[in-house]
């Protein structure tokens, strides 16, 4: 890394130097982006292939059981998360989770609810956002 930034103008910006280093450190540690970019690269190609989607039998599954996420915190949302992810196991008949062992299939169905309640959250943030911004310009 150090080498190619030699090429870089702000080589000796120590700011610079320690805020890529950070980026860095963060983009190489497996986390909830690089699970979001499998399951999103496992979507498509189940999609291309069998002509179904995942993220739309979780939404449907999901709306069946009439279930919630608790954003209270974060351990409140892993609950909540498991709680519906144990609901919603016995209700997907279909063939469609590209895993093979039972346990694998139950941790690909819970990111998908973690990534569902991720859009929630943010789509939910930019409504609130939107109400702001229309409540004010009413005023």
């Amino acid at each position: 890394m150090q080498t190619i930034l030699n090429w870089a103008e702000r080589k000796n910006d120590k700011k610079f130097l320690n805020a890529i280093n950070d980026i860095s450190k963060f983009v190489e540690k497996w986390d909830d982006l690089w699970v979001a970019y499998s399951l999103a690269s496992l979507e498509i190609e189940i999609r291309a292939f069998k002509g179904l989607s995942n993220i739309k039998l979780v939404n449907e599954k999901f709306e069946k059981i009439n279930s919630k996420f608790d954003f209270s915190s974060y351990s409140s949302l892993v609950n909540s998360i498991n709680e519906i992810t144990d609901k919603i196991i016995p209700l997907w008949t279909e063939n469609s989770i590209p895993l093979q062992t039972p346990a694998d299939q139950i941790h690909y169905i819970r990111d998908l609810l973690f990534l569902k309640a991720c859009y929630n959250k943010s789509h939910s943030k930019k409504n609130f956002t939107k109400a702001k911004q229309v409540n004010r310009q009413t005023k």
